[in-house]
């Protein structure tokens, strides 16, 4: 007996993101950061970064310092709802100079802009890497923001997600601090002003949860 075959054809509104969870009804699109000549975008396509990443070196003097800030968006063309746990993960640089131990750490923020009107939905501050003088770190930071309440996007709102690399040393003395964004996973760009040589991949991404009708 020929059992009959049967396709299911599956939802467009489910096809278009990378994975879905049925049950909630969260479907899950993952986006890449990157740097372009015309700004600072979340893509879903692996593109080129120039430069591959965005680093600072602070002035020689004590307490914790701003050296990086860089946001990166998507535009919306189609209304959407967010809500669930929204993944970010990001490789990170740190080297001190001089002769103390230096700390590093990254705060993410979620945005949303509506016209102009920008709004955080979440925050969170990362673990502090320790480093001592003149030794190079490289890592990742992963952060999950659980956002509980249903976001709506309007047409043209934007998602915005700003990294903002701090650093901090005993004496005074300089630490650089850096944040890699390739989608192509590459070590450097002929752009990079950086010098830095990335050890570990430069892929920066996020996983954003979309709310769907089945």
């Amino acid at each position: 007996m020929t059992l009959p075959t049967e396709f299911v054809q599956i939802p467009k509104a489910i096809s278009n993101y990378d994975f879905t969870d049925l049950a909630s009804g969260t479907a899950y699109q993952l986006f890449y950061m990157a740097d372009t000549a015309s700004g600072s975008y979340l893509v879903d396509n692996a593109i080129y970064s120039s430069p591959v990443d965005t680093s600072d070196t602070s002035t020689a003097t004590t307490g914790w310092r701003k050296l990086t800030d860089k946001t990166f968006e998507v535009t919306f063309k189609k209304p959407q709802d967010i809500k669930g746990d929204l993944i970010t993960s990001m490789p990170i640089y740190m080297l001190p100079g001089g002769g103390d131990t230096s700390q590093g750490r990254f705060i993410t923020t979620i945005k949303k802009d509506s016209g102009g009107s920008i709004t955080d939905i979440m925050s969170g501050t990362s673990a502090i890497l320790n480093s001592a003088a003149g030794t190079e770190k490289q890592g990742a930071i992963s952060q999950t923001f659980t956002i509980s309440s249903l976001t709506h996007f309007a047409i043209d709102d934007k998602l915005k997600i700003r990294s903002e690399g701090w650093g901090n040393t005993g004496g005074s003395n300089t630490v650089k601090i850096g944040h890699a964004h390739d989608p192509k996973n590459r070590a450097s760009d002929p752009f990079d002003t950086s010098a830095i040589t990335w050890t570990i991949d430069t892929i920066s991404q996020a996983l954003v949860p979309f709310r769907i009708d089945i």
